[in-house]
């Protein structure tokens, strides 16, 4: 699932769309997600399964919402320490850069989910 997902943001030039992603792409990110959140459940202290989670919450469909859940599971397998963190969660330190690299790009899609136009005042009219 987790390489599924990592292939989800192809731009199709055929389709002539900016990010399009397949029906099969997306249930293979939500099948990650569940995974991913039963490896938390059973166990806490594995920092990939945190990793993983912001990868599949990543795959789906974007919205703001997805981004901000991303960044707090990339933000929580960022925590860990390759000994354990303080509360437990053990990553390895091979992985920090790739998680960084991750979080980085989930914050640069937040930007973009909430970008808001913002007028100019000179265009604006008194009424």
């Amino acid at each position: 699932y987790i390489t599924l997902c990592r292939e989800v943001h192809v731009v199709d030039k055929a389709a002539n769309s900016e990010d399009t992603v397949s029906k099969e792409a997306r249930t293979c990110a939500m099948k990650a997600n569940m995974d991913a959140a039963q490896a938390i459940e059973l166990d806490p202290t594995f920092g990939k399964a945190y990793y993983r989670r912001g990868c599949a919450v990543l795959g789906m469909a974007p919205s703001a919402s997805r981004s901000k859940e991303a960044i707090y599971w990339l933000e929580t397998a960022l925590s860990g320490r390759a000994s354990g963190g303080k509360d437990g969660i053990v990553l390895p330190n091979a992985m920090r850069h790739e998680v960084s690299n991750l979080l980085d790009y989930a914050k640069q899609r937040l930007d973009v989910m909430t970008e808001v136009a913002i007028p100019d005042p000179d265009a604006c009219k008194q009424q």
